[in-house]
């Protein structure tokens, strides 16, 4: 069975590039569960939401990670008549912090349009370059901004960010907010249980500065979480994005 599943995922990969996409090796890793447990049918499919995770990505990472879009550009999708939730990937191409470029939050681009599509939910990511607005909402002016401010009051945003491998203690941190309690933290909990408990709450990234998207959009009445994502969790070289996405997949879907 081993052999049949390394075979499946060799030739997934050669299919893959003879579609021009880019693609990671796709058997340097096996995507497990926290229990160790996994099965031959979610190898493969987390194999082929790697491939997909690597193909929409080069629309982030075009122009060294600038994105391909014009500066500010953002890809937006509205299902905001079928479901609350609203995936958002603010720094899915480089940005800026304190009037100093940061760099992308690598892959938090397609991560984001693949869950929204499995759920039904809105999608709002950066596609070009975000301009600085020296943390201050009240300074900007542009179609992120104006697409967020926009949103029904029923909104659900679900704000997705990546972090380093060495940031937290777990893979994956959640911010509340101002939100400790209610709606907030209870998706910060189910999140934590699709995990298997492998998550942090309010512990390394809270969300509570006033320049978050999380906590900025709260302030306007919506409920809102912060997802950060380890990059091993993130990097479909890993595989464990598939696992990843399964995982928020399993705890937002009875939110919409």
């Amino acid at each position: 069975m081993r052999k049949i599943i390394s075979t499946l995922l060799a030739l997934l990969a050669v299919l893959a590039v003879g579609a021009g996409m880019t693609v990671v090796a796709l058997t340097n890793g096996t995507p497990v569960a926290k229990d160790g447990s996994v099965s031959a049918f979610d190898r493969i499919g987390r194999a082929f939401t790697a491939a997909e995770v690597a193909a929409r990505d080069r629309r982030y990472a075009a122009n060294a990670s600038s994105g391909r879009g014009e500066p500010d550009a953002v890809h937006w999708v509205d299902r905001t008549d079928s479901s609350p939730l609203v995936i958002v990937a603010p720094h899915a191409v480089n940005h800026h912090r304190d009037g100093e470029p940061k760099p992308a939050d690598r892959y938090t681009g397609p991560i984001a349009e693949i869950l929204a599509r499995r759920l039904g939910a809105s999608v709002l990511t950066t596609t070009g370059e975000v301009s600085d607005w020296n943390e201050q909402w009240d300074d900007r002016d542009d179609e992120f901004t104006r697409i967020l401010h926009d949103l029904p009051d029923e909104a659900i945003i679900i704000d997705l960010h990546g972090m380093a491998d060495s940031s937290a203690a777990e893979p994956i941190s959640l911010g509340t907010g101002k939100k400790d309690s209610g709606p907030s933290m209870e998706i910060a909990e189910g999140i934590k249980d699709s995990f298997g408990g492998a998550a942090e709450i309010n512990e390394t990234f809270t969300a509570k500065a006033a320049y978050t998207d999380t906590r900025h959009m709260q302030g306007r009445g919506h409920d809102a979480l912060q997802v950060e994502m380890a990059q091993s969790m993130r990097n479909p070289g890993d595989l464990n994005v598939g696992y990843t996405i399964d995982a928020l997949e399993g705890a937002l879907e009875s939110l919409h």
